[in-house]
């Protein structure tokens, strides 16, 4: 596209992107129709798996320092192209959520008068959607073990398990309207620092608790209001900057730590040993190596998913036959059909996919993300790229919208099945063929939640006398309303 020398063109869509995640925090913080936050998590998401495309502007490093690197047979263009790709993806996501806002349809205007008895069943449920999306994770995790595998029940217990994002901002949402601001942002950094940990003790793998943790965080983003012209957007900033600093820290800690952490569970090791190893892990981290070549190497190699698709974009230059022309996005289709009813059903994932539009040769075990940018590509180039995130960040946004609502009503119950499948489509190193699968694990959760909510309501007692808090909000408390329970 731009004909610029790799290092400019790396430079120059780093800070472009940033653009983009400015200007969407800045709509966060003044939502137009109410937000929950999945459209800068999308953003954030991807921006994660993306970001290490600037450890190439580091002075002196160079990848081919590393044999795993080196093997991959890359260059700094392959990754300034695929940056670009990356790049439009986000620009046309960002374009997706400002026409969905232009045809959404703003809520009935309700009165802001505190509803006690809504906000006592929403941490209700909350906590019990904790207990269930914590148990989904352990379930997970012993039947991983014990090498079981049952016909869609994985899928299902994905969705499960992201209850757990659900009942945090739940009781993020009761702490703010109950207590204040403060006591929710101290609430929203135990879950965010929470929900990672109990991946890493449980199943070693980061990447799988990455979309949940921003998702708690950047929902606290959108509670946060000021009185002044600036305060929110100035406050969302500021807590915006320290959390990817912590997580720069972070990341580069578990890719040094984290194949140790893998052997102690993959020989047997327990939780306990498992926490007791992240723990010694933790406390012998060297902060100082954060920015050394190896460390570089690591977040290369795991944070920057730019050069997969910059090797595609270069493997179909030379082989335009190869090109997908769609097939990927129908065998997509499949993805919503249960193996109980399928045995056949075909398969995505492992080395396949990769070695066919990269060149690449894996062994036959290795599993590697695709992520939607790939995928389009190979259908339609860089036309795919950019109508696919627009359809995307136009969903998302809408999704995002409908949840929003519900939440403003304070009903949880009815922003579960909005969220979760939210959640399943902002999956950064997802395939279509799995967020299709996602999506019908979302919709049976959903779904499971819902009737479990009437079969089972929650009956909380109002206190005698209740005085609302200083500060009103909107809550569904019109004349004749009455909570979901």
């Amino acid at each position: 596209m731009l004909d610029l020398d790799a290092t400019t063109k790396i430079a120059l869509y780093a800070s472009l992107w940033g653009v983009i995640l400015l200007l969407e925090l800045t709509r966060l913080s003044r939502p137009r129709f109410g937000t929950v936050g999945l459209p800068f998590v999308l953003l954030m998401g991807f921006t994660m798996m993306h970001c290490a495309a600037l450890v190439h502007l580091v002075p002196g490093y160079d990848h081919t320092h590393d044999v795993y690197l080196a093997s991959m047979n890359y260059s700094r263009e392959t990754v300034a192209d695929g940056l670009e790709a990356s790049f439009l993806a986000m620009l046309a996501a960002f374009l997706g959520f400002l026409l969905a806002d232009r045809n959404a349809v703003p809520a009935e205007p309700q009165q802001e008068v505190a509803d006690a008895q809504a906000l006592a069943v929403v941490r209700r449920r909350s906590l019990q959607f904790l207990v269930v999306g914590a148990s989904g994770l352990l379930i997970q995790t012993g039947t991983t073990m014990m090498g079981l595998t049952l016909p869609g029940f994985q899928a299902a217990l994905f969705g499960a398990r992201s209850l757990v994002a659900v009942g945090a901002i739940g009781l993020i949402f009761y702490a703010y309207r109950s207590v204040g601001s403060r006591r929710a942002l101290i609430l929203t950094l135990i879950f965010a620092a929470s929900v990672p940990t109990l991946f890493l003790i449980t199943t070693a793998i980061l990447e799988d608790s990455l979309v949940l943790a921003i998702a708690i965080f950047v929902y606290y983003l959108t509670l946060s209001r000021g009185t002044g012209a600036f305060s929110p957007i100035l406050r969302n900033i500021t807590l915006m900057a320290a959390a990817i600093t912590f997580a720069v820290v972070f990341a580069a800690g578990y890719m040094q730590t984290r194949d140790v952490l893998r052997e102690t569970l993959r020989y047997g090791g327990d939780v306990e040993t498992a926490l007791k190893t992240t723990q010694d892990l933790a406390g012998s981290f060297d902060s100082s190596t954060v920015f050394d070549n190896s460390t570089l190497a690591l977040l290369d190699g795991r944070l920057n998913q730019n050069v997969f698709v910059g090797l595609a974009i270069e493997y179909l230059r030379i082989f335009p036959n190869l090109q997908a022309d769609g097939e990927t996005l129908l065998l997509a289709l499949a993805g919503g059909v249960p193996r109980f009813l399928w045995p056949d059903k075909p398969e995505r994932g492992g080395s396949a996919f990769m070695a066919k539009y990269t060149g690449l040769t894996f062994h036959e075990e290795a599993t590697f993300g695709v992520g939607l940018i790939l995928e389009f590509y190979v259908n339609f180039l860089y036309f795919g790229v950019f109508f696919g995130f627009l359809l995307l960040g136009y969903v998302i946004r809408m999704i995002d919208i409908a949840a929003a609502k519900a939440m403003a009503m304070n009903n949880i119950v009815a922003l579960t099945p909005f969220y979760l499948i939210g959640i399943a489509i902002i999956q950064p190193l997802s395939d279509l063929f799995f967020i299709v699968t996602g999506i019908f694990a979302a919709l049976l959760v959903g779904w499971a939640v819902t009737v479990a909510a009437r079969v089972f309501p929650v009956r909380v007692a109002l206190p005698r006398r209740y005085d609302p808090p200083t500060h009103a909000f909107a809550a569904a408390s019109a004349p004749g309303h009455q909570p979901q329970l």
